[in-house]
């Protein structure tokens, strides 16, 4: 709630993943899901929920797609304070709120989070106690903390068993840091939290405050935190894993409010970008084989703003994605221009889109298992080893390898007595690339990242 493809990217690994082309906004012209309690005309409501719903974060858990909102009512309503609303939807398009007109979450009075509490990050642990299975991270806030008099943000943590009745932690788990050449000096924002193996991953951002010379400084960026308990975090000090890119003018302000997922040995991260083409954000896309090093799209938001008088001319931004049937699903935040108009403080409603394109084996060629082929190095400097299981590929190979841009860099074919290859990179420019290798009825896909 904070004011603050046009290109082929084939993304196949391990199992075969939708390529990231084509985002469809629901309806074509795109409109909100879920709307706030005062719809779009701020009307008078009665709900708690009146002045905007933004910030969505959704799991599919038990056949059911649910969500959590950023929202708050007017100054003088029930709920002035931000808080957190819950919706559940069996097709992620048709939402019901939460029967009581009331948030799931709210703010401490006295505590550290007797401001807001917002942006949450919601992850189902299977296996965590039947009482903490569900685990949230949000951004809390009191009426007295500052930086140079802007109000900032800490993280904080809290379990439940339905979702709904939630209980918090007592203390901020992540705050900003105080010292005065750290990349998160400032301020610090938007956590994603996933579950890789027994590790907690935790992508947020961060605002360098204080001009240390570094591309980063003065900007939103996205940042890195690691842990075994939720509560306890390490964080990625040197610098973001995905800092503000000065060569793209759509993220050049800055990057945050970033949305994470892993599905097979791939990291997925779409995130709001501001630039200084547009006064709005919009969502960018970036890939990566180790959850540090992020490859991104190339000039374009993977969801820009809307067009002409669309609901999302404006902002299109804070995105939450689930991965469901070959699908991404994507819910965002949007706004339209009268944004800067005084009777409407925010006018924020939550719009979806979704990518069901999808890269499927040809013909009848069966999928080859992963752990069948060796790539490495990944990431890879100068030369690329590929080696071939001879049990499996005892046929002729093509190996054909194609870079973001779905252009060919190398096509070869191999004979069944030879099971590896060497081949050079040092010609091949930074960024991403698709290794596809078939074999008679089989046919697989690997991505490998050039630095």
């Amino acid at each position: 709630m904070k004011k603050t493809f046009n290109f082929l990217l084939l993304i196949i690994i391990s199992v075969i993943l939708p390529a990231q082309t084509n985002f469809t906004k629901y309806n074509s012209t795109g409109g909100p899901v879920l709307y706030k309690g005062a719809d779009t005309t701020f009307t008078d409501s009665p709900r708690w929920d009146f002045l905007l719903a933004s910030d969505a974060n959704v799991v599919f858990y038990q056949d059911t797609f649910r969500l959590w909102y950023t929202s708050s009512s007017n100054p003088e309503g029930s709920q002035p304070y931000p808080g957190i609303g819950y919706a559940w939807s069996v097709d992620g398009i048709n939402w019901t709120k939460f029967q009581e007109n009331t948030p799931v979450f709210k703010v401490k009075p006295g505590a550290w989070d007797s401001l807001s509490v917002e942006t949450v990050s919601v992850l189902i642990d299977s296996a965590a106690d039947a009482s903490e299975r569900y685990k949230m991270w949000y951004l809390g806030e009191d009426d007295v903390t500052s930086v140079d008099d802007n109000k900032y943000f800490s993280i904080g943590y809290a379990w439940s068993a339905d979702g709904i009745s939630w209980t918090r932690y007592p203390n901020p788990v992540l705050e900003a840091d105080t010292s005065d050449w750290s990349i998160d000096y400032g301020s610090i924002e938007g956590p994603s939290v996933i579950k890789d193996g027994d590790t907690l991953r935790m992508y947020y951002a961060g605002f360098s405050a204080m001009f240390n010379s570094k591309p980063w400084d003065m900007h939103f960026n996205i940042l890195y935190a690691w842990s075994i308990d939720g509560i306890n975090w390490h964080k990625k000090t040197d610098e973001p894993v995905l800092a503000v890119n000065s060569d793209n003018v759509w993220e050049d302000v800055f990057v945050q409010d970033p949305k994470v997922l892993k599905i097979g040995e791939t990291y997925h991260m779409w995130y709001g970008a501001l630039g200084s083409v547009q006064p709005g954000q919009q969502i960018g896309y970036a890939v990566s084989t180790n959850g540090i090093h992020w490859v991104r799209n190339l000039s374009q938001p993977i969801l820009p703003t809307g067009k002409g008088n669309a609901w999302d001319n404006y902002l299109c931004s804070f995105p939450a994605v689930v991965y469901k049937n070959d699908v991404f699903h994507l819910w965002y935040t949007g706004a339209d221009e009268r944004f800067f108009e005084p009777t409407f403080p925010y006018s924020y409603d939550i719009g979806y889109a979704y990518d069901s394109s999808v890269v499927t084996s040809t013909s009848d060629k069966k999928r080859i298992e992963i752990e069948n082929v060796n790539v490495y190095p990944n990431p890879v400097c100068e030369t690329l080893f590929i080696k071939f299981d001879p049990l499996y590929y005892n046929k002729k190979t093509r190996v054909v390898i194609r870079n973001a841009v779905g252009q060919l860099v190398y096509d070869f074919c191999i004979s069944p007595s030879c099971n590896s290859l060497q081949i050079s990179t040092q010609s091949w420019q930074k960024g991403m690339y698709i290794i596809t290798w078939m074999n008679h009825n089989q046919v697989a896909s690997k991505i490998i990242v050039k630095l």
